[in-house]
């Protein structure tokens, strides 16, 4: 019992803000090995940590200056593993942690990750480097946006054409895609010529993806409906 309670004490603050990271896009969906898990988790637990306790102590404070109630205030570790022997203190973190990690995560991964990559960025400049992307792979740079895509896949001597609905994550030893409406962009990309504005290449094992420019699509469906009679 005392194991469990010190790993919700220590490692699960830092395991929800890390995956919520990974959610959010700023991390890649990559395996780690434990001991890894535990030292990104053992670095997420410090802010959140400072911002549960924080707010416990203020609490505790106000509860004791006023005279509302007393409760027990966290000088140390050794304070902090006592109290977590207590049902209510152990609901308290649990539910302030989460949302204290969800509040993080957001934090981070909006203006604040925005700001400082454009800081590492001026300095990589600088120094004659190249930028840094935003996203974390080259996969989800290329399929993780919001416009539908239209592609054609070379798959050796197979050829897909069709819109992108689903792609597999970069944590998938597979690159799984699924297409819609390949007949009828098929039909379209014969009768017209469209050009290709990015080429994803997997060379492990040897896929390609050509994306075609959406704008050029658009247009080549409005000229397919109206030489076809398709309303």
């Amino acid at each position: 019992m005392d194991e469990f309670l010190t790993l919700i004490i220590f490692l699960l603050p830092g395991l929800v803000s890390f995956n919520l990271l990974k959610l959010f896009g700023l991390y890649p969906n990559i395996k780690h090995q434990n001991n890894e898990l535990l030292l990104i988790s053992s670095i997420m637990w410090i802010p959140i940590n400072v911002l549960v306790l924080g707010f416990y102590t203020l609490v505790a404070y106000t509860g004791k200056t006023y005279g509302l109630f007393s409760i027990p205030y966290v000088y140390n570790f050794e304070t902090l593993n006592n109290l977590s022997n207590h049902f209510l203190f152990i609901l308290y973190y649990v539910l302030f942690s989460i949302l204290t990690a969800y509040a993080l995560a957001v934090t981070i991964s909006g203006d604040m990750y925005k700001v400082l990559l454009d800081k590492i960025n001026n300095e990589r400049n600088n120094n004659g480097k190249a930028s840094l992307s935003r996203d974390p792979t080259v996969w989800e740079n290329s399929f993780s946006g919001t416009d539908a895509q239209i592609v054609r896949i070379i798959i050796e001597d197979r050829i897909y054409i069709g819109e992108l609905k689903t792609v597999s994550t970069e944590i998938e030893k597979e690159k799984d895609i699924l297409l819609r409406y390949t007949g009828w962009w098929t039909e379209i990309m014969n009768a017209y010529e469209v050009e290709v504005d990015n080429v994803y290449v997997d060379t492990r094992s040897n896929i390609i993806i050509e994306i075609y420019d959406r704008g050029q699509c658009l247009k080549a469906q409005d000229l397919y409906r109206k030489d076809n009679n398709i309303n």
